[in-house]
């Protein structure tokens, strides 16, 4: 007998094995959906993966977002192990500023940073786009930080508020983008029948708990 029961809303979390990433992977698995934990190695992956409960909907993926090669590997492994994706989060990233300022920062650190913090999440929605395209009401979720403000700019930690400040950017460039495609996108917050949502959030929103917060829940599970 076939089962009615529909399928769990898929996500994908990029640097899930740690830190934020990981609270986010644990918060979605709480929440019924099946989480796709992606990070630089398996072998990371794996680790992360032994934390949590053995019974979790739990898919390991490996993902260098700084590597384009990693990244099409990647969308082409999830995209022959499930049909569509419902919720890409983008929350690798590096906060390596120590030492300096924007007066003394380096070229090789500012390549680094927004290799990884902005140029990364650009790469890894365009090459899971064809995922996100097949769900019914899809999320690319860029996670920010308040640094990445224009009142938020600090002076000693010069390549992460670039970086952000940048990722938001290219989160509204996302939104409209999508939009001219026809695919409806919002701010989180506005009503709308939106095919994909791009947002970005602040990690301070994030509870880092075994559960999401009520404003998570019904950004990645409205219609």
């Amino acid at each position: 007998m076939i089962s009615s029961q529909p399928h769990p809303k898929r996500a994908l979390v990029t640097g899930g094995n740690k830190g934020i990433g990981f609270a986010i992977c644990k918060g979605l698995l709480a929440a019924g959906f099946e989480v796709i934990l992606a990070a630089r190695s398996l072998t990371k992956a794996e680790t992360a993966a032994a934390q949590l409960n053995p019974t979790a909907n739990l898919r390991l993926l490996e993902l260098d977002v700084t590597d384009d090669a990693s990244i099409h590997r990647a969308a082409a492994t999830l995209g022959q192990a499930i049909a569509a994706l419902d919720v890409l989060i983008n929350n690798a990233g590096i906060y390596p500023d120590q030492g300096v300022d924007i007066l003394t920062v380096p070229r090789d650190l500012l390549t680094l940073t927004f290799d990884t913090n902005t140029f990364g999440p650009i790469r890894v929605a365009q090459a899971f786009l064809p995922l996100l395209e097949k769900a019914p009401a899809a999320r690319i979720i860029n996670m920010s930080s308040g640094y990445g403000q224009l009142h938020g700019l600090a002076t000693d930690v010069p390549s992460y508020c670039l970086s952000k400040l940048a990722l938001n950017g290219a989160t509204i460039m996302q939104a409209e983008a999508l939009r001219s495609r026809g695919m409806q996108s919002m701010p989180w917050g506005q009503a709308g029948s939106e095919l994909i949502w791009a947002v970005t959030l602040r990690p301070g929103l994030l509870n880092r708990g075994q559960t999401l917060p009520s404003g998570w829940r019904q950004m990645l599970t409205q219609r």
